[in-house]
């Protein structure tokens, strides 16, 4: 695959192939070598442009998904740690934290007794909730 047009290819994600032909998506384009060394197919950047492949092959119905993939980051779902046909893993994590600023406006105070002390004001962050989530599935 060579690329001609302004977005990145990436293989199963914007662009992908299966016996039948290569698919596009997201602004991917190039020339793509199907079946024999000679013959050579543009694609056109579109939303989801599939492109027949040499000597007249149909073009394919639906775009090509990786069996096996790894290590892909997805805003909202977390991080794809393996997929495959036996299963697939991924991580994802939610946290809060907080500001706790309890500075007084004096260092020390009297008790009930007439003692002084000192106060032990808190300025710091706190990790109020923390939570790492592990999604998949086994066959």
């Amino acid at each position: 695959m060579k690329e001609a047009g302004p977005a990145a290819c990436l293989l199963g994600k914007t662009w992908g192939y299966d016996d039948k032909g290569v698919w596009v998506a997201d602004g991917c384009s190039g020339e793509f070598q199907l079946g024999q060394p000679s013959t050579l197919a543009a694609a056109a950047p579109t939303a989801q442009t599939p492109v027949a492949a040499a000597a007249g092959q149909p073009a394919p119905l639906k775009p090509y998904v990786p069996v096996e993939t790894w290590g892909e980051f997805d805003p909202g779902k977390g991080f794809l740690v393996g997929r495959s046909s036996a299963g697939e893993l991924g991580i994802s994590g939610y946290a809060l934290a907080r500001y706790v600023n309890q500075m007084p406006g004096e260092s020390t105070f009297t008790d009930h007794l007439g003692n002084t002390r000192s106060v032990d004001g808190r300025n710091d962050i706190w990790p109020h909730r923390v939570m790492i989530f592990l999604k998949g599935w086994l066959s």
